[in-house]
């Protein structure tokens, strides 16, 4: 929608959608009982009788870069928001410090705690 508001649209204030729907449909032809009846349908192809019938329009390849654009900015940015968040630590300094104290006390109690016969190798 936003390549054609800001692409194909011919309103300058890009207010409006008037035309977008027919802008989205492509066109092919029928006949049922002798009669030839138009058939509008989602995508964005040649119509059937130009010069390379039914292939991709420019159109596509637009909103197909617009697609792929917004999926790259999409992705950088959330790489960016995980980055930022592992600067963020887990765990705050005060509380770290203190968890790094209590394991050192115990490590020391341990050490102290055990029989002189295991310290000789």
């Amino acid at each position: 929608m936003l390549v054609y508001k800001y692409s194909y649209e011919n309103d300058p204030t890009h207010n409006n959608l008037k035309g977008y729907v027919k802008f989205t449909l492509s066109v092919d032809t029928f006949h049922l009982n002798g009669i030839q009846t138009e058939c509008y349908y989602k995508d964005y192809r040649q119509a059937y009788n130009s010069e390379i019938p039914y292939e991709n329009t420019s159109i596509f390849y637009h909103i197909l870069a617009a697609r792929l654009i917004f999926l790259v900015i999409f992705e950088h940015v959330v790489f960016s928001v995980v980055a930022i968040m592992h600067w963020i630590p887990d765990v705050p300094t005060i509380v770290q410090e203190k968890i790094d104290a209590e394991n050192l006390i115990i490590q020391r109690a341990l050490w102290e705690s055990l029989p002189e016969s295991s310290l000789n190798y």
